[in-house]
């Protein structure tokens, strides 16, 4: 069905001289028979259907014929109008591509200060070769922000530890095994981890990852079943903060060995052999793109140079 006879219809115009400009939304409302002709006929009521400029672009229209979709309104130099439910927010990028034929040509990605800064930049240079105008939005986070923004569609992708179950309607890629560590000043006299297993209390404050996150939740079980009590006296927001203050001596972190990571040079790193890895991941949501199939390929080849 088209839009004929909608009191109040929805469309987005689609600029098909520029495949790669921004879909524009406009709020068409009834208007009295005139002397327009026949049909039901809606002023646009925008800044571009004044000929205004918007964002450098420019457009004059005035009038529009609703007509059933898809169709090319005169008066808008060859732009598609593509009639789309009302209730549909243009809020995300993934809407906007959609109305350019599914053609993609921007991504939103999620991932934790490590992973944005030593590993994506060089897969992002690999995606480019074949995406040359891809546009990158990047946010920093965590994996509990990180999935509670792919269920609001905020981003596509996320690149962040991840647990054996996620939520309803989220997707999961295991990538690489990443071995927890203590970290412990570089002048500290401990060596070993069991050297504090065998006191009867651990006076050591111990700094770590919010307790919702993997690597605190893998750490704590493994306290448990060698029967040691030891909870945080700093929590912080990131492993290059736990690496902080450790170097500066507020106590011992607990973190994961990256491969090819670097490490601040005051603090050395303790092995955890009898306790359980974390996973890094990707998650997504929906429909997989063949663009974001190939932001997986590129992840899962760096992966497996990794380990």
């Amino acid at each position: 069905m088209g839009i004929v006879g909608n009191p109040a219809a929805l469309i987005a115009f689609s600029n098909l001289e520029n495949e790669h400009s921004s879909p524009r939304t406009f709020l068409l409302r009834r208007s009295p028979r005139g002397n327009h002709g026949g049909g039901a006929q809606y002023p646009l009521r925008h800044p571009a259907a004044r000929g205004e400029r918007t964002g450098g672009a420019v457009g004059r229209v005035s009038w529009c014929h609703a007509v059933s979709a898809p169709a090319i309104c005169p008066h808008t130099r060859g732009r598609k109008i593509v009639p789309v439910h009302p209730t549909l927010l243009f809020k995300s990028g993934r809407h906007a591509t959609d109305l350019q034929g599914g053609k993609a040509r921007q991504i939103r990605i999620g991932a934790s200060t490590i992973v944005l800064r030593d590993h994506l930049p060089e897969l992002f240079q690999n995606v480019r070769k074949k995406y040359p105008n891809l546009k990158i939005a990047l946010r920093e986070a965590y994996h509990p922000e990180l999935e509670s923004l792919l269920e609001k569609d905020e981003l596509d992708l996320a690149v962040t530890l991840i647990e054996k179950k996620s939520a309803p309607g989220i997707h999961s890629l295991a990538l690489l095994e990443l071995p927890l560590v203590l970290l412990v000043e570089k002048s500290s006299k401990i060596t070993a981890p069991e050297q504090l297993w065998k006191r009867d209390k651990i006076e050591e404050p111990l700094i770590c990852l919010p307790s919702a996150e993997a690597i605190c939740k893998h750490f704590q079980q493994g306290l448990a079943k060698l029967g040691v009590d030891w909870f945080p006296s700093i929590e912080v927001s990131s492993v290059d903060l736990i690496e902080t203050y450790v170097g500066n001596g507020f106590g011992i972190g607990v973190s994961v060995l990256v491969p090819r990571g670097s490490m601040s040079p005051n603090v050395r790193a303790l092995p955890l052999p009898d306790f359980a890895p974390v996973i890094m991941g990707a998650l997504w949501q929906g429909k997989t793109s063949a663009l974001l199939q190939i932001f997986l390929d590129e992840l899962q080849l760096r992966a497996k140079r990794l380990a």
